[in-house]
């Protein structure tokens, strides 16, 4: 049974809120499956009749009495509130991720040490453990130059998206665009691959474009009026990726 105020508490928990206390259940377990821990609602009623009828009872009269005052029980929300990575240090941690996305474990654990009020340090895997409560997985980055994001640069992206013809694509049909593309063999890699952040969401960072690559691969695509771009895709790649196989076979021998 999915009671959807457990569910929504569960959520609070997670998010390292403080947890209400006497909330009732949205739905009752049925006696069939044993309730949840304790005397279905059907059951108590028929043990305070029970009792008013002066017939033997199951339960002690303490908890009759109370059944009495309140039948329905509350919501089962736990013992305490979470401790590990909650308030100022999980504000920490997402800020961490929110500059850093690919920021390692240790780093997040310097970075929380130094800047929160507490000074504590937290462990590998309880920063992994409360990244995962906070639904932020680990997924492969998207490195965007820093060049990228220079005012000249965007301005021109503007003009080309916005503008007709000589100036831009503005009008021109799909088909007849020429995608033309380029890729970098080589064989060090200085850029992470992989980050951190909330589902769903992409992850893109800054990084360095500026080492030379050994071999630059420049390829062209057309799709004419008779061929579908989505029928022809999986020859396309193919014949790619064998290509960048050979390619790399030559500089490695």
């Amino acid at each position: 049974m999915r009671d959807p105020v457990r569910i929504a508490e569960m959520r609070r928990r997670n998010l390292g809120m403080e947890r209400r206390l006497q909330i009732f259940r949205a739905q009752n377990a049925h006696p069939r499956q044993g309730g949840s821990r304790g005397y279905p609602v059907e059951m108590r009623q028929a043990e305070i009749d029970h009792f008013l009828n002066g017939l033997p009872t199951i339960a002690s009269q303490r908890s009759i009495y109370r059944w009495m005052h309140r039948l329905h029980p509350f919501l089962q929300g736990g013992n305490r509130n979470r401790e590990v990575l909650v308030g100022l240090d999980q504000f920490l941690m997402c800020l961490c991720l929110l500059i850093w996305p690919d920021a390692l474990e240790d780093e997040i654990i310097a970075f929380i040490a130094n800047m929160g009020r507490t000074r504590r340090v937290y462990s590998r895997s309880q920063v992994s453990e409360r990244m995962l409560q906070l639904d932020i997985s680990l997924k492969v980055t998207s490195t965007e130059a820093i060049q990228a994001s220079l005012p000249i640069n965007l301005m021109k992206r503007q003009i080309f998206w916005s503008s007709p013809i000589p100036f831009g694509v503005a009008g021109v049909d799909r088909r007849n665009l020429i995608d033309v593309d380029e890729c970098g063999i080589e064989i060090e890699r200085v850029n992470r691959g992989y980050g951190h952040s909330a589902q769903g969401i992409r992850i893109v960072k800054a990084g360095h474009y500026s080492k030379a690559p050994e071999l630059l691969v420049l390829h062209t695509y057309y799709c004419n009026h008779h061929e579908h771009p989505i029928s022809t895709l999986p020859m396309i790649l193919k014949a790619v990726s064998t290509y960048i196989q050979q390619l790399l076979e030559s500089l490695t021998c």
